[in-house]
């Protein structure tokens, strides 16, 4: 007997909005049983809850022990659960960064604790009503960070990073097309030889252009390094 989770699955949420997903748990032997299902760790602020298919009431928790049950009594049949998800309305991070959460869902067969699964939800949260938007967390940073960026429309992006005198020390992006929605990229704290830049205040430039239009969009933020 063999328990599977899924699908694994990657998305992205506004900062404060909600949100349902759906998974499914498949046993594969001779019979079917019951699965219990445990929420992954809530973080501060969060909201997840375990409800039926439709999204519409939350899953029997007939023993109370805290982990919902889902019935499954044929096997090698896909039963759909979903998973309510409820976005802070804060970001985190000095500069007000977004961020990804990854939660996991653990499903386990409540006769046989042995036979268990997990399936992940990956969460890119944004700001909703921006045109384009750029962050880094950390901020502070030691060895490195990530920018996120969010885009309203399909564009040409270029990032660049300068010390405080307008020298450029590292390029980021360069010219990438880059489609609609938010998007991360991880950065080393390294100028464009591959050095490790000194510690000290900088600052990087975002800019955008639409796909087929001529306006440029431009955003300067600062970022500082501490080792």
């Amino acid at each position: 007997m063999t328990l599977s989770l899924g699908p694994d699955r990657s998305e992205s949420l506004a900062v404060g909005a909600s949100d349902t997903y759906k998974f499914y748990a498949r046993l594969d032997g001779d019979s079917g049983g019951t699965v219990e299902l445990r929420l992954p760790q809530i973080p501060a602020g969060w909201s997840l809850r375990l409800l039926n298919a439709e999204g519409t009431s939350e899953l029997d928790d007939a023993d109370r022990d805290g982990r919902p049950e889902l019935d499954c009594p044929k096997p090698k049949a896909q039963y759909w659960f979903s998973l309510a998800v409820q976005s802070p309305g804060w970001l985190t991070g000095d500069t007000g960064a977004l961020e990804r959460r990854t939660f996991r869902l653990i499903g386990a067969l409540n006769d046989r604790s042995s036979v268990a699964d997990t399936a992940w939800l990956r969460l890119t949260r944004y700001v909703e009503g921006e045109n384009v938007s750029v962050h880094n967390y950390p901020n502070p940073l030691s060895d490195k960070t990530n920018f996120i960026i969010g885009l309203s429309w399909n564009s040409k992006v270029s990032l660049v990073v300068y010390t405080r005198t307008g020298k450029r020390v590292g390029r980021v992006l360069r010219s990438q097309t880059m489609s609609a929605g938010p998007h991360v990229f991880a950065w080393k704290a390294e100028n464009d030889q591959g050095q490790k830049l000194a510690p000290g205040t900088y600052e990087y430039v975002l800019e955008c252009t639409p796909v087929g239009s001529q306006r440029t969009f431009r955003l300067r933020k600062r970022l500082v390094i501490e080792r």
